[in-house]
């Protein structure tokens, strides 16, 4: 399977005229972008090639396929370096380009008339770079994989499904944090709280919130790059029977 990506200029362009555009972005098919650009593809051919595979699209609700979807992206496109997935000619050249019918789903694009920040952010870098890779749709389902993904475990999604319940909540509070570009320190929390779950311990809203906020704080007193994720586990779970106590 073969990836594109967009070129430089054509991204500038489509960006810089999303207002114009704005109506097209629910068009069922990306036509209009070849169009656009008089029949001249903006799409450049990526040098890695991946196997064939395509998106989860078979919800009613297009946010309960967000966890398979980042098992599908991350499994495929495991090969990425991080430098290639920050770069945004890439995820938009792709929501562009092959999955869009996937984000015409996952936006339900057809039910109401997007806004324009709403495009910015969804099919573009719209915020900082570090935000905009959670931001992103497709991005976002990448980086997810990347920072939750442990081949040590038998299942290695396992604690990626774990954030399966709560999604987008959890996703808000974890990777608004000092720490989620490292997958160690998120592992370490995640496997924590899996751990805990799993003894009887419920870990509701207020509680994953508080154990972010606590690792944001312990990031001031120690490097946590530089600790050891069993070091780390135990932190946190040490902090959680205090929250609950």
């Amino acid at each position: 399977m073969k990836l594109y990506f967009l070129s430089e200029t054509s991204l500038e362009i489509l960006k810089g005229n999303i207002k114009l555009n704005l109506r097209k972005y629910t068009n069922t098919t990306n036509d209009w972008i070849y169009d656009y650009f008089n029949d001249k593809s903006p799409f450049i051919e990526y040098k890695v090639i991946v196997n064939d595979f395509t998106l989860d699209m078979s919800s009613d609700k297009p946010e309960e396929t967000d966890v398979e979807n980042i098992k599908r992206i991350y499994t495929n496109m495991i090969s990425l370096t991080e430098t290639q997935a920050t770069d945004e000619r890439l995820w938009s050249g792709l929501e562009h380009g092959i999955f869009w019918d996937y984000m015409q789903y996952r936006w339900q694009m057809n039910k109401k008339l997007p806004s324009e920040s709403e495009i910015n952010s969804r099919f573009f870098f719209g915020q900082s770079k570090r935000r905009s890779l959670l931001t992103n749709t497709i991005s976002r389902l990448w980086w997810i994989g990347k920072l939750t993904y442990d081949d040590n475990r038998k299942n290695p999604f396992e604690l990626t499904e774990y954030l399966k319940y709560d999604f987008a909540t959890k996703i808000l509070m974890l990777f608004s944090s000092n720490y989620s570009s490292n997958p160690t320190i998120v592992r370490a929390l995640l496997s924590s709280l899996l751990d805990l779950e799993r003894k009887g311990t419920t870990i509701d809203r207020e509680t994953f919130r508080e154990v972010t906020k606590y690792l944001n704080v312990l990031g001031g007193t120690y490097i946590l790059d530089y600790l050891d994720e069993e070091v780390l586990k135990d932190k946190i779970t040490n902090q959680v029977t205090k929250l609950i106590s």
